[in-house]
């Protein structure tokens, strides 16, 4: 929980919370008991898990890195040795079909990782859009709803990233600081003294 300073009245509170579909949702933190409403609360924070849920995979996430590593690894090597078979008696320049197998190598080899990547970052990058689509719905949602200008929360979330199954819920809540003169403000104690000190003091 960071507070940040606003102006003298006001202070925002960053309040973090970690879902997972492998872990019990969290209850509503105290921070939010003011802004979101316990139902609200556990909808919102089941609707994002399982919405996150749908763009991580771990098991799958790490296979696919494995076949990937397998493939970048095999598809240059047999790139290298079909090239040189295929050049083999169109040259006597053996240094050239060497730098044309090798540049084939590469080439392949970049080819090879876009292929294979794209799928995996356009299938995270759609998880982030849509995670963050519900939570500027849920802002917008609250200021709504909000019975003044600036008071309403503001939601925040991130995708589960690679090789991991949990998103990031931040929720930036203002925090109005009471004055002195407010009913339920703190006041420093008050210092008394005893009828001797005064007497002592008096003379």
């Amino acid at each position: 929980m960071i507070p940040f300073l606003v102006d003298s009245k006001r202070v925002v509170t960053d309040v973090a919370v970690e879902l997972s579909r492998s872990q019990a949702p969290p209850t509503l933190p105290f921070e939010l008991r003011d802004y979101v409403s316990p139902n609200t609360w556990e909808a919102r924070v089941s609707a994002l898990t399982r919405l996150a849920s749908q763009y991580s995979r771990p098991t799958f996430e790490r296979a696919y890195l494995i076949i990937i590593m397998a493939l970048s690894f095999l598809v240059p090597i047999t790139t290298y040795y079909v090239t040189l078979q295929s050049l083999e008696g169109t040259t006597d320049d053996v240094d050239r079909q060497v730098w044309l197998a090798r540049f084939s190598c590469f080439a392949v080899t970049i080819a090879t990782w876009i292929v294979l990547s794209a799928p995996m970052i356009l299938w995270k990058y759609l998880g982030k859009v849509r995670v963050t689509r519900v939570a500027d719905l849920w802002t917008r949602a609250d200021a709504l709803s909000a019975p003044s200008y600036g008071a309403a929360p503001v939601w925040k979330a991130s995708a589960p990233g690679l090789l991991r199954d949990a998103v990031v819920l931040v929720v930036t809540v203002p925090l109005i600081q009471k004055s002195h003169f407010d009913r339920d403000s703190y006041l420093p104690p008050v210092r008394t003294f005893s009828p001797w000190f005064a007497l002592c003091m008096m003379n």
